[in-house]
């Protein structure tokens, strides 16, 4: 069974706050944008229970998240009352996983290499287990420009009939949908 995964962070190294992650079980057959948006698991991790742990907040990536929109601050920066530990997150995300394994042979999309290692990086921290194996992690730029013909050489490509003006950028269960659509569909 794919997957898809996205995490927003406060930094790009791997000792870096992890705000929020979406991991996307994708159907079998055909699915839709809005289904994906449907069937996914969010978590929104504690920023100040990680910051207390020693993980990072880059300035740059902190002034580039006041540029952002005010959906993506309420999902993934502001603090809520709900917000998961990082134990907490991270057990849902293995359970998530597990539950919708088909077995070791798993392909995990992530888009670039960046959500891998700072997620494997903060369960190392707190001495858990990664949510998902290593070697199921695959790129889904590098898969889009080197099997869609209408790749933008930045890891983008058209998907006929879809409106991606429905993407919400820097939504980590947007951006998992959009990556999904992308390599189920995409041209």
């Amino acid at each position: 069974m794919p997957f898809c995964f996205d995490i927003e962070t406060l930094g790009k190294d791997s000792n870096a706050i992890c705000l929020s992650a979406c991991l996307m079980s994708l159907p079998d057959g055909d699915f839709t944008y809005e289904e994906l948006l449907n069937n996914n698991l969010f978590v929104k991790f504690n920023l100040k229970e990680q910051r207390d742990l020693g993980r990072k907040a880059d300035k740059d990536t902190v002034e580039w998240w006041k540029t952002q929109n005010d959906h993506c601050k309420r999902v993934s920066l502001y603090p809520t009352e709900s917000d998961s530990s990082a134990e907490d997150g991270l057990d849902l995300l293995r359970e998530y996983f597990k539950n919708n394994s088909k077995g070791k042979n798993d392909t995990n999309w992530i888009r670039g290499n960046l959500d891998g290692i700072v997620v494997d990086s903060l369960a190392a921290m707190i001495g858990v287990k990664e949510y998902a194996p290593w070697w199921c992690y695959r790129d889904v730029r590098t898969a889009v420009d080197i099997l869609k013909e209408s790749s933008d050489g930045r890891g983008y490509c058209k998907i006929p009939g879809f409106d991606v003006t429905k993407v919400i950028k820097h939504d980590p269960i947007h951006e998992c949908a959009y990556d999904a659509m992308m390599l189920k569909y995409g041209v």
